[in-house]
C-alpha cells in the first residue's frame, strides 16, 4: 500500500491556510497553556531540522533570540 505524502504548506488552499494560522492564534490569546505548547512544536521542529528562516534568515544563526 502506497502511502500519501503529507501536505505541506503550498498544498493548502488560501482557506486552509487562513483557519489553520487563525485557530493557532486563537489558541494562543485565550491560552497561555497553548502559547507554551506551541513554543515547544516550534522547538522540536527547529531541533528535527523543519524550520528554516526564510522570514528573517539573519536570525538563522542567532539561536539565542528564542
Amino acid at each position: 500500500m502506497s502511502e500519501m505524502p503529507l501536505p505541506k504548506w503550498g498544498d493548502l488552499n488560501t482557506y486552509e491556510r487562513h483557519k489553520l494560522l487563525g485557530e493557532l492564534i486563537d489558541a494562543m490569546i485565550y491560552s497561555g497553556e497553548a502559547v507554551q505548547h506551541l513554543k515547544e512544536t516550534v522547538e522540536q521542529f527547529r531541533l528535527m531540522g523543519y524550520v528554516r528562516s526564510i522570514i528573517l534568515p539573519q536570525n538563522q544563526e542567532n539561536e539565542t533570540m528564542y
